[in-house]
């Protein structure tokens, strides 16, 4: 088992890269605490925090520098799995909780780990919203970087993304063994599909720019 190999496990989403050597990982003191997470800073549609308890610390765990031996002794992963079977036989001990469940694992993990993790800072995981919605003019980011996170429904291996930030996902490819894998190209969401037309308007095609606008009025309004 993992646990019998090493102290320390640094966990990472799939939609991260690292920009930067991991070596400050080295340097963080877990001291009692199970993991090392970052701040999140989700909002709902309305603007409002995911979190409707009264502690409002809440952190994204799309990057978890975890104690093992801590993590298996207090039992997180059986502890998150009892909570989401309750929640999703009885939706209404949400209120119990004080979260949305949104983001199911993360409010768990959120619930059970309560008071049991040090916040470090934002450099081991830059969250980046590549919509252009939110952030078309967030072009860098800062130099300490280690991890960026397409923590958003738009991801860099997506054709229709043409945010900034996303040639660092690119330019990693490129280098990779699946450089000659090739982007997606069926978005699922109205919102990727309008980005999909004005990739296509970029590029002088207009005639399927025009097809993607049709599909996500579609989309959109679909019963």
């Amino acid at each position: 088992q993992l646990k019998d190999l090493t102290n320390e496990y640094l966990y990472i989403d799939a939609d991260m890269v690292a920009i930067r050597d991991l070596k400050d990982y080295l340097n963080i003191d877990l001291k009692d605490n199970i993991a090392a997470v970052v701040d999140d800073f989700i909002l709902d549609k309305k603007g409002n925090p995911i979190l409707l308890a009264d502690n409002k610390k809440y952190f994204n765990s799309g990057m978890m520098y975890i104690d093992l031996k801590k993590w298996v002794e207090y039992k997180v992963s059986e502890k998150c799995i009892e909570i989401l079977r309750e929640i999703n036989k009885f939706p209404e001990k949400k209120l119990k909780y004080g979260y949305e469940f949104r983001c199911f694992d993360q409010d768990a993990l959120n619930i059970v780990l309560k008071d049991k993790v040090k916040y470090i800072e934002p450099k081991y995981n830059f969250l980046a919203n590549i919509s252009l919605k939110y952030n078309k003019n967030l072009q860098n980011v800062p130099t300490d970087t280690i991890f960026i996170h397409y923590h958003g429904f738009n991801k860099p291996w997506h054709e229709w993304c043409f945010h900034p930030l996303a040639r660092y996902f690119r330019d990693y490819k490129e280098i990779s063994p699946w450089k000659n894998e090739p982007w997606d190209k069926c978005p699922t969401k109205y919102r990727q599909m309008r980005l999909y037309a004005k990739f296509y308007i970029k590029n002088g095609n207009f005639i399927k720019a025009m097809y993607w606008i049709i599909r996500s009025i579609l989309k959109k309004y679909k019963k």
